[in-house]
């Protein structure tokens, strides 16, 4: 089994209660094999997201896993900052913002779960990295998208 997930790949766990989010965390770059960042990324959901206090093993019945396998995010070219509405995938696109030592990112599932536009997924992604709403209009922000594969715990 461990060969099936020797490859290097970015990945992100998502720990949900009670149909709320409980925890996240991962790794965007593939910057180890996926059997490894899929342990080190599950434990620090569950036990170092700085939003949530740490899982108890009696929340643990009621937790349940989500994993995002991510392909390599990718610059997105554009001429003018109103092509990235057209170039992005609800559903299928991540997207990572990236301007000075500021980056946020949040995986494809989230805009079709709560309903977003490609500008809405933008701005969230930009108030992730902490940056204001439109920061994504300003040539000095990167734009990089990726794919995500999501396995879902019944």
């Amino acid at each position: 089994m461990k060969s099936r997930f020797s490859f290097r790949a970015g990945v992100f766990v998502t720990l949900n209660s009670g149909g709320s989010l409980r925890g996240c965390i991962g790794f965007v770059a593939p910057r180890k094999r996926l059997y490894g960042a899929l342990v080190e990324a599950a434990v620090a959901a569950a036990t170092r997201d700085p939003r949530f206090l740490p899982v108890q093993s009696g929340q643990l019945g009621r937790i349940k896993f989500e994993v995002t396998v991510l392909s390599e995010p990718q610059k997105m070219a554009v001429s003018n900052p109103n092509q990235y509405l057209s170039g992005i995938r609800i559903g299928m696109d991540g997207l990572l913002i990236r301007r000075d030592s500021s980056s946020g990112l949040l995986l494809p599932q989230v805009p079709a779960e709560y309903g977003w536009s490609p500008q809405e997924f933008l701005e969230h992604a930009c108030e992730k990295a902490g940056l204001p709403r439109y920061s994504w209009r300003d040539e000095s922000t990167e734009v990089l998208r990726f794919g995500g594969t999501v396995f879902r715990e019944g």
